[in-house]
């Protein structure tokens, strides 16, 4: 069907010149230990993801963290840092 053909070409060539990619182009604060990370599984769906807490670091030649060790409920496992999601936790002082 076209109106198929047109969406899937506007998704693959147009979409992506809509963002702006920031990874190249700004540095990323390291991941560290304790932070807290959703694991990233491509087979399941995004709210099944296992939620874990950063527990050892392994830097690359270039001192950039690779490789983590996560502890989650149901072991500690070892991924590279591209299949994590670190989430960002806002603490106030008062607590």
């Amino acid at each position: 069907m076209l109106a198929d053909k047109y969406w899937s070409r506007w998704i693959k060539e147009y979409l992506p010149t809509l963002t702006k990619r920031t990874k190249w182009f700004q540095p990323v604060p390291p991941v560290q230990l304790n932070d807290l990370v959703l694991i990233v599984d491509g087979s399941m769906p995004r709210g099944c993801w296992l939620k874990g807490k950063i527990t050892a670091t392994y830097p690359g030649k270039d001192g950039q963290v690779r490789v983590i060790d996560v502890m989650t409920a149901y072991g500690t496992y070892r991924r590279p840092v591209s299949k994590l999601a670190v989430l960002e936790l806002n603490m106030d002082e008062d607590s």
